[in-house]
C-alpha cells in the first residue's frame, strides 16, 4: 500500500502543478487582453484591438495582436506573444523587434506590459490610428 500511496501523492502533486500553470497561462493571456481593452477605452474605443493565431515554422502558436481603427478599417499589427508548448512559461512576447522579452512568470510578463505601454513609439502607433479620419470630400487639393 505504501508505494501506492506515494505514487497517487505523486499523481496529485503533479496534477496540481499543471494545473496551476494552465492557470497561469490564461491569466497571462487575460492580463494581455484586458491591458488592450484599457487602452481602447481610453481612447474613446475609437480602436479595436484584434488577436489571431498562426503557427511559425517551428510549430510555435502565435497570438498576434492587430489594433484597427473602428471606422475606416485601417488595421496595423502591433505584437506577438507565444506560450513555450511543453512548459507554458517562459512567455516570449515582442514588440516589432522594438521591445522583445522572455517573461519566466506572471511578475516579469507584467514588468515588460509596464514598459511597453511606457513606451511612446507603441502608444504613438495606437494613437495615431485612433485619430485617422477620413479626407473630406469638399477640400480642395492644390497641384
Amino acid at each position: 500500500m505504501n508505494g501506492n500511496d506515494s505514487a497517487f501523492s505523486l499523481i496529485k502533486s503533479s496534477v496540481s502543478k499543471v494545473k496551476k500553470l494552465v492557470t497561469e497561462k490564461s491569466v497571462a493571456e487575460q492580463t494581455i487582453l484586458s491591458l488592450m481593452n484599457g487602452i481602447a477605452k481610453e481612447l474613446d474605443e475609437k480602436v479595436i484591438f484584434i488577436k489571431d493565431e498562426i503557427t511559425d515554422s517551428d510549430g510555435d502558436l502565435l497570438q498576434r495582436i492587430h489594433v484597427k481603427n473602428k471606422e475606416f478599417g485601417n488595421k496595423e499589427f502591433l505584437f506577438y506573444f507565444y506560450f513555450n508548448k511543453e512548459t507554458v512559461f517562459p512567455l516570449m512576447i515582442n514588440f516589432q523587434n522594438i521591445l522583445t522579452a522572455r517573461c519566466d512568470d506572471l511578475a516579469e510578463l507584467n514588468d515588460y506590459l509596464v514598459e511597453l505601454i511606457s513606451d511612446e513609439r507603441f502608444m504613438i502607433k495606437i494613437v495615431l490610428l485612433s485619430e485617422m479620419s477620413s479626407p473630406s470630400l469638399d477640400d480642395d487639393i492644390p497641384f
